[in-house]
């Protein structure tokens, strides 16, 4: 009989488990490899890997000026949110028909030559549908269940009627479903699944009855959350790219958005935070921010699709802005996950390239407010990985 020393035997347990560990490690990332090259060749619209921004139909800037400025940045890609007049979504939520001469008047006008002209410099564009449904705190708040799935599906399909045949696609062109799904109460029972199981299937259908190739983003159930993919079955549609938005934690980056924004109160990262007011504070770093997109991986993983963030982003004078879009973006690369940031066509709130400073915070709304700052040099340097490739 032979007695091994404790020691020994320890030694090898522990060999044996970091052995199985990074077994386990490498058939996920072989997974994951494997699901991306088999996603990205049903995709020849986009490229191979997303890194990109956000913008509100378009900036007042110089559209060639604009166009040469992303091109120098390195962004591959530009998501642009369809939206109507302020005035005109309030009167759509008081039951207006105002749909389409909204979008063919005031929308699309302004899409259209910067489509055309981020194509023709060989940037992917991705028009997405956002407040031209009119979901606002109005008449149409109260509705819930069937009654305001049959409202907004209408909507819905006549906006990617009028952009698919209207021609306002261009040749690197996809859409995004429905920007942030949600109803004015979006945590009533049952709303997931009458978006993710009946309106979602619905509207790709149509699509696909007038346009069998253009990639469909589409995201959960509420607000595009990434806890939203939990139980969730994939879509019938092997051209869809499943996506999330990531602000977590809400009261750090989004200080400053509903209210004026107070240095002596701020929220600073990485740090004790709350990830909504009167929640519980928990230690947000990077850590945590990986187990809160964690629903958004295991299904990639486990249904091998593509999987992009197509917002993320902070305002630019919370403290720890930089480190948490470099924790965010070291995050996104290491999964092989696309990612849009916002913004830098949009409130200057958002935009990196402005001071830290809150009164600096009024039109025009450029895209390249001067200002060099951390968050701003953390974001350039990301861009730069499209170049690298």
């Amino acid at each position: 009989m032979i007695i091994a020393d404790q020691g020994s035997i320890q030694a090898r347990l522990t060999r044996r488990h970091m052995l199985a560990a990074v077994g386990a490690g490498m058939a996920s990332a072989c997974i994951r490899q494997t699901a991306r090259a088999t996603a990205q060749s049903r995709f020849r619209q986009l490229p191979d890997r997303i890194r990109g921004i956000n913008f509100e139909n378009a900036t007042v800037q110089p559209l060639g000026g604009m166009i040469d400025l992303i091109k120098e940045w390195h962004v591959n890609t530009v998501r642009i949110n369809i939206k109507v007049p302020r005035s005109k979504s309030a009167e759509l939520c008081r039951g207006g028909s105002l749909l389409g001469t909204a979008l063919e008047h005031d929308a699309l006008p302004l899409i259209d030559p910067l489509v055309e002209g981020l194509d023709q410099a060989g940037i992917s564009t991705i028009l997405s549908g956002d407040q031209f449904e009119g979901r606002c705190d109005g008449p149409e708040s109260s509705l819930t269940g069937d009654a305001y799935a049959d409202l907004v599906t209408g909507r819905t399909q006549s906006l990617w009627d009028k952009v698919i045949r209207g021609g306002h696609l261009a040749s690197r062109s996809s859409i995004d479903l429905l920007n942030e799904p949600h109803y004015a109460h979006s945590m009533i029972p049952g709303a997931n699944d009458a978006w993710w199981k009946r309106m979602a299937p619905q509207l790709i259908d149509d699509v696909r009855r007038i346009n069998a190739a253009v990639p469909i983003f589409v995201m959960p159930w509420p607000w595009g959350f990434p806890s939203g993919f939990k139980g969730l079955d994939r879509l019938a549609d092997d051209k869809v790219i499943y996506a999330f938005h990531f602000y977590s934690p809400h009261t750090f980056t989004h200080q400053g958005v509903s209210k004026p924004f107070d240095l002596a109160q701020a929220v600073t990262y990485p740090g004790q935070i709350a990830e909504f007011a009167n929640e519980p504070l928990v230690r947000w770093d990077k850590n945590q921010m990986y187990q809160s997109i964690r629903p958004a991986l295991d299904f990639r993983d486990r249904h091998r699709v593509r999987m992009a963030v197509t917002e993320f982003g902070v305002t630019r004078w919370s403290p720890g802005a930089d480190a948490w879009l470099n924790d965010a973006i070291s995050i996104f690369e290491a999964e092989g996950l696309d990612w849009i940031f916002h913004s830098y066509g949009s409130w200057v709130g958002w935009n990196p390239s402005y001071a830290p400073d809150p009164k600096v915070s009024a039109p025009p709304y450029k895209l390249d407010g001067g200002y060099n700052s951390a968050s701003h040099q953390v974001m350039m340097q990301a861009f730069r990985k499209n170049f690298a490739r």
